[in-house]
């Protein structure tokens, strides 16, 4: 294992080059689903993924892919991928020289930089596609151009796209793109110098690809393949290639497919709005990164197997070092029998819960006796409640002085509950990033003790904990004050989060017993523009998930009112949250019993755990 590894930072693909993204690639369904020929917007909070998946689709990294479904895709991608990065030190660069120039050039500007990005990664699959092959190459997606070819081919390229290249190569053509985007930036201050260059620029990057890629097939005798166009982290893009792109999901050449990733943002939102058009399931297939309960397990465990290589832990299965989750240990074929698991927690909790034992009481159940229920109230209530059951026992107690339960303050209560493989898979939502953050953290530990088999459920909690108090420093620095009279959203997304676990908390922990305590919310359309602001910066973060079917999932394309949400499995373990999704309720009526909530926390709650600022918090930020 690499122990140099930073926490958070080891699964951010921007940094690698393709033969790099295919050795750590693990596959999904969402990843086969975006290699469909289609057009795809890919859509997830940071750290979810979409920057690898798009650098997979490189005819580099596809050919240098050892996986065992490597072969028959490879076998079946009808397209070549040019990956187009983009990060945010770009756009502040392209943002701070536009300011400089009149309000009319500065659309021309972003225009001719952003076509000259285009074309300078069109140039880099050129390379892929004929000399810049991997160690390991299988051939796939190989071109072989003969020296006068590859003249005549840039020759083309250099009247197209109007370029003097020093030689008729493609890294002269290259070469002369980092020239014309270094001029670009540099003519800025000079008004006459800049106009110039800006005639002899593109400023439609789509047409200007398009005159490349049938530049480069012409010369190769290639007349039915296609190109696929992928843009990373689009929600920082300026606004005019935004739009350009979001139209281009519905009208462009059939030569050309689309695949666009990007974290939620107000704006994008707005500019896919304005661009009308394109229609998910017609023109585009939207995928969602946000965690799938029913394959998040599943990946979690390629990406274990991946991630255990090279240590003791490589021959064992992630529960054999982890161990189950209290609340996903194998059950026993009679769990509610007198020594069962759940019936153990049951009783403890009726004899210091006396709202739990109301609640059985209204369906005619013993909580000492469980497995007398009717068999249809074992599955409708006995069942559904056990979670919560063993929650509440485990952390709560009952206080004969003051009359009622109240929060544990002893650390091995919360260390039990979050531990274990199946709250590792849950806690860390199933994202790349921070599962492998996360699990490297565990195994880098486990390999230092001096047993190398040793990690107790409080080393386990511990890491989580220190997962999520770098978690709640990084969304503390996306703030968004709120306007005058707004007082539900100073300090934008990190207030937001804190009315809502507090709300959350207290439903389950502080109120009475209930069948489906309210753990998630529902927006609304008396939420303000503010709250929305807010709640589209959790979904970029990662703060809030999209509960329900796939039906019901967040989707970009669709308007923020009716979505329902969760906070992240990520805060549970600093907030003392079960990790269950529960019963929505509209936000808004969840803000309007703000003061209630704060008054209730103060009086019956233990005190959130400290939060240390961590100079590591930037790390959950691509």
């Amino acid at each position: 294992m690499d122990n140099a590894i930073g926490f958070f930072s080891s699964f951010n693909a921007r940094h690698l080059d393709a033969e790099q993204v295919a050795r750590s690639f693990v596959p999904s369904s969402k990843f086969m689903q975006l290699l469909g020929v289609q057009n795809s917007l890919l859509v997830g909070a940071r750290g979810s993924g979409k920057t690898h998946m798009l650098k997979m689709l490189q005819p580099k990294a596809l050919n240098a892919w050892d996986h065992e479904d490597a072969e028959g895709i490879r076998a079946n991608i009808p397209y070549w991928g040019v990956f187009v990065p983009a990060d945010e030190a770009w756009r502040q660069q392209i943002e701070s020289t536009a300011e400089l120039l009149p309000e009319k050039t500065q659309k021309k500007f972003r225009a001719a930089v952003f076509s000259s990005h285009v074309q300078r990664s069109l140039i880099d699959c050129f390379l892929q596609l004929t000399y810049d092959r991997p160690s390991n190459d299988k051939g796939f997606a190989h071109v072989t151009l003969s020296t006068k070819h590859e003249a005549e081919l840039c020759r083309t390229l250099a009247t197209s796209w109007k370029l003097s290249p020093r030689i008729h190569s493609m890294i002269g053509i290259r070469q002369a793109l980092v020239d014309r985007l270094a001029d670009l930036y540099e003519a800025a201050e000079d008004d006459q110098n800049l106009s110039s260059l800006l005639k002899n620029s593109q400023t439609q990057a789509v047409q200007a690809a398009l005159r490349g890629t049938n530049a480069f097939d012409s010369i190769i005798n290639r007349f039915e393949g296609r190109w696929c166009l992928m843009f990373d982290e689009l929600e920082i893009a300026p606004k005019e290639v935004q739009q350009v792109l979001f139209r281009s999901l519905r009208a462009t050449d059939q030569k050309l497919l689309f695949k666009l990733a990007l974290s939620p943002s107000t704006q994008a939102a707005s500019v896919f709005r304005e661009a009308m058009g394109p229609t998910a399931g017609n023109d585009f297939d939207e995928i969602s990164l946000y965690p799938d309960p029913k394959e998040t397990v599943a990946f979690c465990e390629k990406l274990w197997e991946k991630i255990a290589r090279g240590s003791s832990a490589q021959q064992l299965p992630p529960t054999s070092v982890l161990r189950h989750s209290i609340f996903h240990e194998p059950e026993t074929s009679h769990p509610y029998s007198k020594e069962g698991h759940w019936q153990r927690a049951s009783s403890s909790l009726a004899s210091k819960d006396p709202s739990y034992g109301r609640f059985l009481a209204a369906y005619n159940i013993d909580p000492h006796a469980l497995e007398k229920a009717p068999a249809n109230l074992k599955n409708s209530v006995v069942r559904k409640i056990a979670p919560i059951v063993g929650f509440r026992d485990f952390m709560i107690k009952w206080n004969p002085t003051r009359q009622r339960a109240e929060i544990h303050r002893d650390k091995t209560k919360p260390a039990r509950i979050y531990s274990g493989w199946e709250a590792l898979c849950l806690v860390s939502e199933g994202n790349p990033r921070w599962f492998t953050g996360i699990a490297k953290h565990l195994l880098i530990r486990r390999e230092k003790s001096m047993s190398r088999r040793d990690l107790s459920y409080e080393s386990q909690y511990d890491a989580l904990v220190s997962a999520s108090r770098k978690f709640m420093d990084y969304i503390a620095t996306i703030p968004r004050p709120a306007r005058p009279g707004l007082s539900t959203t100073e300090g934008g997304l990190k207030s937001l989060v804190d009315i809502l676990v507090e709300a959350f908390r207290d439903e389950v922990l502080n109120n009475d017993f209930l069948l489906e305590p309210i753990l998630s919310f529902q927006v609304d359309e008396a939420i303000s523009d503010d709250i929305r602001q807010a709640i589209f910066d959790g979904l970029y973060a990662g703060a809030f998930i999209p509960t329900g079917d796939i039906e019901r999932q967040f989707a970009f394309s669709r308007d923020l009112t009716g979505q329902r949400l969760r906070t992240t499995y990520l805060l549970a373990p600093l907030e003392l949250l079960p990790l269950r999704t529960g019963k929505p309720r509209n936000l808004s009526t969840l803000l309007s019993k703000r003061k209630r909530i704060q008054k209730s926390i103060r009086r019956n709650f233990v005190k959130a755990p400290q939060r240390i600022l961590d100079p590591q918090s930037k790390l959950f930020n691509e």
